[in-house]
C-alpha cells in the first residue's frame, strides 16, 4: 500500500483541487438557449447568436463557445478557453452580463464580444489555454508532498481499512479543514505560475483588435459604458468605506496600515469586516433595484441611496459622506443626450479635452484618480484604453 499511497493520492487529489479550480472561477450563468427573454434585452436568441458567429468568423474561429448570461447587473464579461478540453461546455465558454444586452447597439455588441473573443481565439488571455495543465503538474508537486505525512499515518495506524477509518476519525476531530488549505496552496501555487506580468497590455490589445475589425467608435463607447455602470456600484461601495479612494472590496482593503498594537489591529479588522458585510448586502438590494438597461450616475442616484440605506439597516456599519469630485463627464460630449453614444465628431472633442488635461480622471473609478492602483490593475484605466485606440487608430478620419 505504502508504494501505491503517492499516485492513489496524487489521482484523488488531482481531480478534487482540478474541478475545485475550475468551477470556483466561473460565474454562475443561464446557457443562452435557457435563457428568457427578459435576460437578452433588446436582442433574440438567434440574434446574440448570428452576432457571435460573425466575431467568431472575423479571427478565423471554428469553434463557437457556449454563451453564458449573467443575471447580475454589474458590467461583466469573460471568457475560458482550455485546449484538450472542448467537449466540457462551462470550460469553453463565453459569460457575458445581461447589462450589455439591454445597452449596447449591435455595432457595440460586437466590439465587446471581438475583445473577449481575442481572448478567446488569439491566445491574449491571463494563463493562456494551457492554464488547467500546468495547474495538474503542481497538483502532482503537492500530492508528492503530501503523500508523506499519509505514509506517516498509514505505519501509525495500519494498512487497509484501518487507515481510512482512521483518517476519518482524524480528519472529523479537527483536520477538517486540512483538504481545504491544501486546495489554497494549490491555488496560490497555480496563480503565482501560470499569471501573465502583462495584462494591462494584453487588454489594449484586445482592445484594439476589436476595433480593427468592428470600429473605433464602438469600441470606446462600449468602453465608456462599461466604466459608468462601475461608477453607479462604486457609489455604494464608497459610500460604505472609510477610504475614498480605496473602498473595500476593491482591489484590496481600506487600508494596509499596521502597528504594534494587536488590540487596535483586532478592532480595526472587525469594523472593516462590519464595513464589508455592510457593502455585500447593500449590492444586493442594488441588484434589487437598478434597472438591466443603461443609467448614468446621477439618474441611479435613487437606487444608490436606497442600497446604502439597506447597508446600513442590517449591520453596525458607518456612512462616510465623502466630498464630491468634478470628473470629466463623457455624456458631457454627446450632444444628443438621449442616445448616450458619442458619434465621431463628439469623440473628437473627448479626444481633445483629454489631450489638454492629460491628469484629469475620465470616470469616478479607484483606478482612474489612484496612480498606485492604476499600476496594479489587471486593466488599463479607460483613459488608457482609449488613449492607446487614438495613438494605434486613424481617429482623426471618423
Amino acid at each position: 500500500f505504502a508504494a501505491s499511497m503517492p499516485w492513489l493520492g496524487a489521482g484523488l487529489f488531482l481531480f478534487s483541487a482540478f474541478t475545485i479550480l475550475v468551477q470556483s472561477g466561473l460565474p454562475d450563468g443561464v446557457a443562452l438557449e435557457q435563457a428568457k427573454p427578459d435576460l437578452l434585452g433588446q436582442y433574440s436568441r438567434a440574434d446574440v447568436e448570428r452576432i457571435l458567429r460573425e466575431v467568431c468568423a472575423s479571427y478565423g474561429e471554428d469553434e463557437i463557445p457556449q454563451v453564458y448570461i449573467l443575471e447580475s447587473g454589474e458590467g461583466t464579461a469573460m471568457v475560458v478557453n482550455v485546449d484538450l478540453l472542448n467537449f466540457v461546455k462551462p470550460w469553453n465558454a463565453l459569460y457575458l452580463g445581461q447589462h450589455f444586452l439591454h445597452i449596447l447597439d449591435e455595432k457595440e455588441l460586437k466590439a465587446l464580444l471581438a475583445h473577449e473573443l481575442c481572448h478567446f481565439s488569439l491566445h491574449y488571455s491571463v494563463g493562456t489555454r494551457f492554464f488547467y495543465l500546468r495547474a495538474a503538474g503542481h497538483a502532482v508537486w503537492v500530492t508528492t508532498a503530501l503523500s508523506f505525512p499519509l505514509r506517516w499515518w498509514e505505519n501509525l495506524a495500519g494498512d487497509g481499512a484501518l487507515f481510512w477509518i482512521g483518517l476519518g476519525i482524524a480528519l472529523w476531530l479537527g483536520l477538517v479543514k486540512l483538504p481545504w488549505w491544501i486546495a489554497q496552496i494549490l491555488a496560490n501555487l497555480v496563480t503565482n505560475w501560470s499569471s501573465r506580468t502583462d495584462d494591462q497590455e494584453v487588454e489594449a490589445l484586445c482592445d484594439l483588435e476589436a476595433a480593427r475589425r468592428f470600429g473605433a467608435v464602438p469600441m470606446i463607447n462600449t468602453l465608456l459604458k462599461l466604466g459608468t455602470r462601475q461608477e453607479i456600484y462604486l457609489a455604494v461601495m464608497t459610500a460604505l468605506s472609510p477610504d475614498r479612494n480605496r473602498p473595500l472590496g476593491w482591489t484590496e482593503s481600506a487600508s494596509d496600515e499596521r502597528d504594534g498594537d494587536d488590540a487596535a489591529q483586532e478592532t480595526r479588522e472587525k469594523q472593516w469586516q462590519t464595513q464589508g458585510e455592510a457593502i455585500e448586502r447593500a449590492i444586493e438590494k442594488l441588484e434589487e433595484l437598478l434597472p438591466p438597461g443603461f443609467l448614468s450616475v446621477e439618474q441611479a442616484a435613487p437606487y444608490i441611496e436606497q442600497a446604502v440605506q439597506a447597508g446600513l439597516q442590517d449591520h453596525e456599519a458607518r456612512r462616510f459622506l465623502h466630498p464630491p469630485r468634478r470628473l470629466l463627464r463623457w455624456l458631457d460630449y454627446d450632444v444628443r443626450v438621449q442616445d448616450r453614444r458619442l458619434d465621431a465628431r463628439e469623440l473628437q472633442g473627448l479626444l481633445r479635452d483629454m489631450d489638454r488635461d492629460p491628469g484629469r480622471p475620465l470616470l469616478d473609478l479607484p483606478e482612474e484618480v489612484d496612480p498606485d492602483l492604476a499600476a496594479r490593475a489587471e486593466h488599463p484605466t479607460t483613459r488608457n484604453r482609449i488613449l492607446f485606440l487614438a495613438h494605434n487608430l486613424d481617429l482623426g478620419s471618423l
